[in-house]
């Protein structure tokens, strides 16, 4: 599958699949803060974070991060 072009610019390293809750409201490309990915359990490191590469929205929950991408 081809990446968007608006995640194309994102390195692979930082860039991850997820259901944006912003404004999107659907599965989205968007941007780890920091890696390395975390791989299970919630995320308790308040600098862990993913931005929306569409509309910006910072989500911190990783329940509905589906990995890099």
């Amino acid at each position: 599958m081809q990446v968007p072009k608006y995640a194309q610019g994102t390195p692979l390293s930082h860039r991850i699949k997820f259901f944006c809750k912003g404004s999107c409201s659907t599965g989205r490309y968007g941007k780890l803060s920091k890696i390395p990915y975390p791989t299970q359990g919630p995320n308790t490191d308040r600098e862990m974070y993913v931005t929306c590469l569409w509309c910006g929205h910072k989500q911190y929950d990783t329940y509905n991060w589906h990995g890099h991408a």
